[in-house]
């Protein structure tokens, strides 16, 4: 007894649907991507194979062949899409200082760390001194705003 083309389809269909899918949602990690490209794999072996009447010694692998090409298709569109932002999303961007800001935030902090080394440094006297001479700078520019 021969089988119909559907019957050959749905038997070969349901021995390969989980490995393929597994196979195929790994790679992508996005359950409707992996969806579409098993069904666009299972859509071109019926229209390769099974309407032309080939014979395919393991449908498996050759299914699992044509995943990996229609992968291949698919990362290589993904690179080539834009990749667009909600506004929350841009605006985390906007947040995120430039280098020459995070640069000189970095050299005003290890000066401000070897100022105060050299203070600590010196007598408690000459500590004393230098505060109350920099509070009266201080204060004098302040009263000039």
């Amino acid at each position: 007894m021969t089988l119909t083309k559907q019957e050959l389809f749905e038997n070969i269909y349901h021995a390969t649907f989980n490995i393929l899918s597994k196979y195929v949602f790994f790679k992508v990690a996005s359950l409707e991507d992996a969806q579409d490209i098993v069904q666009n794999v299972y859509a071109q072996y019926y229209n390769l194979v099974i309407q032309k009447n080939k014979v395919i010694e393991n449908p498996q692998a050759y299914l699992m062949s044509m995943a990996t090409n229609e992968l291949t298709l698919y990362y290589k569109n993904k690179a080539n899409q834009a990749i667009l932002l909600t506004d929350d999303e841009f605006n985390i961007f906007e947040n995120i200082p430039d280098d020459s800001d995070l640069a000189l935030e970095i050299i005003e902090k290890s000066t401000v760390e070897m100022i105060y080394k050299q203070i600590k440094s010196l007598s408690k006297l000459d500590q004393k001194i230098r505060n109350d001479l920099f509070l009266k700078l201080f204060l004098l520019n302040f009263s000039l705003l």
